[in-house]
């Protein structure tokens, strides 16, 4: 296409974050011109605004024009996009891996390019993200790295160092991973990389590998950065899928109404421009609806989410609640079905449930094998959270065979690992279920509260409101709301009377 001052106008409303302009004027030099670049250049406009009918459209006619003419690595360009297209918002793994294998056949005859670095990096991605082969995406993502190396493509060099990391962290290394991936997302939010997707995405690996291995402390400082990375850049979309991530690192901390509006805020993006990814938001918050005693709330997001793996979890703990043992076997069984069973980390929240169903079952036989499964994943992972999974299904157990003495030591070590790996509604869990062990609350054993939780609580207990604390502790309204989450969740408290109460009773304050 010659160089028309609309094409230039076009792409600093992109520079500017205005996407709509920028889609207008693509648009009339598309139906004015027909040219391939064009083309190309509104579905990009159309993917900034999640359009994804009309993106779809103009980069097929945008791939049919630079076959016509003649120009393969621009095709294959295209053939890539499309593979990320179709993977992204239809969740088309069959379509996308054709289209790849379609850009390879295109690439194949030229020289080395970094069109070549980047369908390597997308073909890892569908190992690691579609099929999790974490072997294949690491071969792949060495190989995209070396071929970013030769063609000079920084922006591939860093995505490639991120999807590297997770295959790690996917293959029970996560400190190597870790270690790559802070590096990686550190270069991509630094201004290393022009491309702001890469970036993203970058960033996205990073939080998805905290997300597995639940290490959610690192998880929030990478959140924080990349919202104020989206926000610079105006390219709100990177936070859309992110934010579920993120939605799970407050579910865990007990930060549950801020932990409710970033998954509201997502589901709403969602439903209109990615429905494919729809049900892990609303598995999401489903489960933060069981924790809070939403019950009838959480049974009807997790049956919006269908068969997702993390509403099939959320429901077997509701059918468990509820003595509907034969229906949270079903749930475990087909949980457990989507995962090989080398995939130890995976398996391992379904393996627990085994567990507890074996034992109020009455059948502790039914336990030896998913107790075997979660020590394999301890002594693989070291992970504090599968520690203490595994001491309280053996303390389960333990209870179960009378040995009450055993189990509450097996229970309060639980609850113990669990503050510590800052997972407060586990804690309390655990410690609700230490109190029936120890003679079904003759002993009643709470979560030590902070020196800053007693504070508030103090506070709280003279009168002062949630506002109040924080103007008189000097801190923000958030950190004072957060305090009080965890002092109701460390108490089994649903209210702020109600732990103030308790803590009367047993002498705290």
């Amino acid at each position: 296409m010659q160089h028309d001052p609309r094409e230039t106008a076009a792409r600093r409303a992109i520079d500017a974050g205005d996407w709509q302009t920028a889609r207008e004027l693509f648009e009339t030099l598309a139906r004015e011109t027909n040219a391939p670049e064009a083309w190309a250049g509104l579905a990009e406009a159309a993917w900034l605004q999640q359009d994804s009918r009309l993106m779809i459209d103009a980069r097929l006619t945008a791939y049919r024009l630079y076959r016509e003419r003649g120009n393969d690595i621009a095709a294959a360009r295209m053939a890539i996009a499309l593979g990320n297209d179709f993977l992204d918002f239809r969740g088309d793994a069959a379509v996308a891996n054709g289209w790849f294998k379609y850009a390879r056949r295109l690439l194949k005859p030229l020289p080395p390019s970094a069109e070549h670095a980047w369908l390597n990096a997308w073909e890892a991605r569908l190992a690691l993200i579609g099929r999790q082969d974490a072997v294949e995406g690491a071969r792949l993502a060495e190989e995209a790295l070396g071929l970013a190396r030769e063609s000079k493509c920084p922006d591939v060099e860093v995505l490639a160092t991120a999807m590297n990391g997770l295959a790690l962290v996917m293959n029970a290394e996560p400190d190597r991973g870790l270690a790559l991936l802070d590096e990686a997302a550190a270069a991509a939010l630094a201004g290393d990389i022009s491309d702001p997707y890469a970036a993203g995405l970058t960033c996205c690996y990073l939080i998805s590998a905290c997300d597995r291995i639940r290490d959610y402390d690192r998880a929030a400082q990478w959140c924080a950065r990349l919202r104020e990375f989206s926000t610079r850049q105006r390219f709100a979309v990177l936070m859309t899928t992110c934010r579920l991530q993120y939605g799970s690192v407050l579910i865990s901390r007990g930060e549950w109404d801020e932990a409710d509006a970033e998954l509201q805020a997502a589901i709403a993006d969602l439903r209109k421009a990615r429905p494919v990814v729809l049900p892990a938001a609303l598995a999401r918050l489903g489960e933060l609806r069981r924790r809070q005693g939403r019950t009838d709330e959480a049974v009807e997001l997790f049956e919006q989410a269908g068969s997702h793996p993390l509403a099939l979890l959320g429901g077997a703990w509701v059918d468990i609640d509820q003595g509907n043992l034969a229906r949270a076997l079903e749930r475990a069984g087909a949980y457990l079905r989507r995962f090989p069973e080398d995939a130890l980390l995976e398996r391992a929240p379904a393996n627990e449930l085994l567990v507890r169903i074996a034992a109020a079952s009455g059948k502790p036989a039914d336990a030896e094998h998913p107790l075997a499964e979660l020590e394999k994943a301890t002594r693989k992972y070291e992970l504090q959270l599968l520690r203490a999974a595994l001491l309280s299904a053996k303390a389960i157990l333990a209870a179960e065979g009378g040995d009450d003495a055993h189990a509450a030591e097996l229970m309060e070590d639980a609850a113990a690992l669990y503050d510590s790996a800052g997972f407060v509604h586990e804690a309390a869990t655990a410690r609700r279920e230490l109190e029936k062990t120890k003679g079904n609350g003759s002993v009643t054993f709470n979560a030590p509260l902070t020196q800053r939780e007693m504070e508030v609580l103090r506070l709280v207990a003279k009168g002062l409101s949630e506002r109040e604390v924080a103007d008189k502790l000097s801190i923000s309204h958030h950190t004072a709301h957060r305090h009080l989450s965890n002092i109701r969740l460390k108490l089994n408290a649903t209210t702020q009377a109600a732990a103030v109460a308790h803590a009367v009773r047993i002498g705290l304050i």
